[in-house]
């Protein structure tokens, strides 16, 4: 069935590439030619074939590690919420590299759209909560005249400590013994 779904993703009709895109990511088939195909509806011109990419993405967890860089931009950079809260997931469902995933949905925090910044401190939090030793992957954003308040206000919450700067986060972090 993979074959003939990615043949699919290629269809004129935006319909039948976003049903393309939804049944590529109900297997939850970590197969190569699936994630390939997924990544690849990442780029579509229509939102929704891009959401259900991403959301197909998530769905085949770790095995989506190939497409973390296609992830990453849909994240940062699409212009739908909804792409961006998926590739969010998606990010979160593959897990690794874990500081890498920490940084970009922190790297969001800031953004003008609220709806993805709810999303990204939730699956921040999520993602520490599997992999608390990414959150030095913070500290830098802490000297980051666009990102300080945001990360700040994150990093404060997450452990009840409050500094200054990425070299005070980081002495006291590295202090705890981690």
């Amino acid at each position: 069935a993979a074959p003939e779904l990615e043949r699919a993703l290629l269809d004129d009709n935006s319909f039948v590439r976003e049903s393309a895109a939804r049944a590529l990511g109900a297997l939850r088939s970590p197969e190569e030619v699936v994630v390939r195909a997924l990544t690849f509806a990442l780029g579509d011109p229509d939102s929704f074939v891009r959401f259900r990419a991403a959301e197909g993405l998530a769905a085949v967890g770790p095995a989506a590690l190939p497409a973390i860089e296609p992830l990453c931009d849909t994240l940062a950079y699409d212009e739908d919420r909804y792409a961006r809260i998926s590739a969010g997931r998606a990010l979160v469902a593959v897990g690794e590299p874990e500081e890498r995933i920490a940084a970009e949905l922190a790297g969001v925090l800031a953004d003008g759209e609220e709806s993805v910044v709810r999303q990204a401190r939730e699956l921040l939090a999520v993602h520490l909560d599997r992999h608390a030793d990414a959150l030095p992957a913070l500290f830098p954003m802490v000297d980051d005249e666009r990102l300080s308040d945001a990360v700040r206000e994150f990093l404060v919450r997450r452990t009840g400590s409050d500094f200054p700067n990425a070299q005070a986060w980081r002495a006291w972090y590295d202090s705890r013994g981690k």
